[in-house]
């Protein structure tokens, strides 16, 4: 059950290939997983970059995009909602996640005179 619903515009570079399934009713799926870089002042002058993992689900459009366009290794633009979810382990424990609804994903283009990896 879904109980967080906050927009979420986030860049960041795609850590795998979009895995495609379809649910029970046969709506497609597609998930894939974003490394993000925030930067946090350790001290005046000073950055630390930390890198934060975001799981991505795509819903029938949005998975059909995310199947044919986007790759492992591509930077890219998701606007989307953050939803928190749980699910039951093995041992009966509630265990909650975050995912990022995709509502649109965009590719950054490569600089002039850079390849894209």
């Amino acid at each position: 059950m879904n109980t967080t619903h906050t927009p979420v515009e986030i860049a960041g570079i795609l850590g795998m290939d979009p895995q495609i399934k379809q649910s029970a009713s046969g709506r497609k799926i597609a998930r894939a997983s974003l490394a993000a870089f925030p930067r946090k002042d350790e001290h005046v002058g000073e950055q630390k970059t930390q890198t934060h993992w975001i799981r991505l689900v795509g819903w029938q459009g949005v998975a059909d995009f995310m199947e044919q366009n986007l790759r492992k290794g591509l930077k890219v633009v998701v606007k989307g909602r953050l939803s928190t979810r749980s699910y039951v382990d093995q041992e009966g424990q509630a265990r909650p996640f975050e995912e990022l609804v995709v509502q649109a994903i965009f590719p950054i283009p490569a600089r002039s005179g850079q390849s894209e990896k």
